[in-house]
């Protein structure tokens, strides 16, 4: 009698894959970092909003303020 042996195996992921997957992360966290600043396109101050961004962001407060600074509707 012959006699079914099962292996479990791990998933197979490639290096590829990884890399990919790590790419992903990265290109996913960095457009959420700059999301002040991709919300400021077409504002007049777009620079000042995208430097707070860059060089305060990695705060919580330097990013609220930039977010903040980006939605508030400039007066025409």
């Amino acid at each position: 009698m012959k006699t079914l042996t099962i292996i479990s195996q791990a998933p197979n992921f490639s290096w590829n894959q990884s890399l990919l997957s790590s790419f992903m992360f990265l290109l996913l966290g960095a457009c959420l970092y700059m999301l002040p600043t991709i919300l400021a396109r077409g504002k007049k101050n777009i620079l000042s909003i995208a430097a707070l961004n860059f060089f305060l962001g990695w705060t919580l407060l330097g990013w609220v303020g930039a977010l903040i600074w980006a939605l508030y509707k400039e007066d025409k």
